[in-house]
């Protein structure tokens, strides 16, 4: 509908001439312009070129919204699923590192079902839901990027990469000869810091628990005895 040419009609219409002999028309009323907003009156008479342009963009906008609404899915049914493009870029990450979003395990179901709601209500596409996803593992990985950064920094404290790896490797062997396996591993996780690394190895090392264990001699009843035997 263009206001322009519809409210200059309305205004612009002129009483006809009186035929002759005729009678003169009635005049045409005046359009009530009265519900057009202050901010499009320019000395007291209204703006209509802005106003139908202001009017034409909020039936442009509300197009837009519908056209959006119809996208939402009503149930929520948003697919949280990594894109196929998903990369990370720029992060320091093992090469076969991967994210695992784990959101069909019932501990994260409540924190994806707020995730859908979230993403319902704002009116996004079903595709957000990837987006979302994409986002998630994103920050994931770079959480991971962080720690790795931060154990190389400290492996740098036991001296080149390659003697780091030895250090651990042979704390590791002496661990899996001393313990069950259970356990050996469970220290063995303890090696990627520097400094309970150096822990181990001073636990395990010649002058520490690689010794046999000191025998506790037996304490006799009798005190007494004891000491008065020891003096004769």
């Amino acid at each position: 509908m263009n206001l322009t040419n519809f409210w200059n009609g309305k205004m612009t219409r002129q009483v006809a001439e009186p035929g002759s002999g005729g009678t003169a028309p009635e005049p045409t009323p005046s359009a009530d312009l009265s519900f057009i907003p202050p901010d499009y009156v320019v000395d007291g008479k209204p703006d209509l070129t802005r106003f139908t342009e202001h009017y034409q963009g909020l039936v442009a906008a509300d197009a837009q919204y519908r056209e959006r609404a119809a996208l939402v899915p009503e149930d929520a049914a948003y697919e949280m699923t990594l894109p196929e493009d998903l990369k990370f870029d720029g992060l320091d990450l093992p090469e076969d590192f991967k994210v695992d979003l784990s959101l069909d395990d019932p501990l994260y179901q409540p924190i994806a079902a707020d995730l859908k709601a979230f993403l319902k209500d704002v009116g996004a596409p079903k595709e957000a839901g990837k987006t979302v996803a994409g986002l998630i593992a994103r920050y994931e990985a770079a959480k991971t990027s962080k720690v790795i950064t931060a154990l190389k920094e400290d492996a740098k404290t036991l001296g080149t990469p390659a003697q780091a790896r030895a250090r651990a490797e042979t704390v590791a062997r002496a661990l899996s000869n001393r313990l069950p396996a259970e356990q050996a591993k469970a220290l063995q996780g303890m090696t990627t810091s520097a400094k309970a690394l150096q822990a181990l190895e001073a636990l395990l090392g010649p002058t520490a628990a690689m010794k046999p264990p000191v025998p506790v001699p037996t304490v006799r009843d009798d005190l007494n005895d004891f000491y008065g035997t020891a003096k004769r």
